[in-house]
């Protein structure tokens, strides 16, 4: 009896390390997912002046605070996003003076700098404020939806890589707990 113990703790310890180590890789893909709707929901948006911007960053942040509510996986990233984007709009509306380019540096940087964003992921988040200039509104938003676009096939590929970890984890937890099965019967 003791050894099927031993054998069920022992399976269940290698299983749940995989996982864990998976976890980053889901949580990655959570985030990126969060940003390709982000920016999807803000190029409906894209009809706005450089006065009506902290408008659309406090609409995303509502959107962002109940997605949070609804979605227990990626509560924290879209809540901090949501409180990031909330930050952007009182800067801006306060601060007039203030640019674009450096408010957003400054809140969504703080922000991607605590996820799990790779250096690049994070600088094409942060190039959202430097290509604002655009005169036609259109071309504005075409931009946005190929950076929303963007984040979601990267998002899909970290998803893909993440689920076939899991599969080979799960594989290899049943490849030992058989063989310590074997072992010790």
């Amino acid at each position: 009896m003791l050894r099927l113990i031993g054998i069920c703790l022992t399976l269940a310890g290698s299983f749940g390390s995989g996982l864990a180590f998976c976890r980053e890789k889901s949580r990655h893909a959570g985030t990126l997912f969060l940003l390709a709707e982000l920016f999807l929901r803000m190029a409906e948006e894209i009809g706005y002046s450089a006065e009506r911007l902290p408008d659309v960053f406090s609409q995303m942040s509502v959107w962002l605070a109940k997605d949070a509510e609804n979605d227990s996986f990626g509560k924290e990233e879209a809540s901090a996003l949501a409180e990031a984007l909330l930050h952007c709009a009182d800067r801006l509306e306060q601060e007039r003076s203030e640019p674009l380019e450096v408010v957003w540096n400054a809140e969504l940087g703080a922000w991607a700098a605590q996820t799990v964003l790779s250096r690049e992921e994070a600088e094409k988040l942060l190039s959202f404020a430097k290509e604002q200039g655009f005169p036609d509104r259109e071309r504005q938003r075409q931009w946005m939806l190929r950076l929303s676009g963007e984040f979601k096939s990267r998002a899909e590929s970290v998803f893909e890589k993440a689920a076939s970890e899991k599969r080979m984890v799960l594989s290899v937890s049943l490849a030992a707990g058989a063989l310590v099965v074997v072992l010790f019967w």
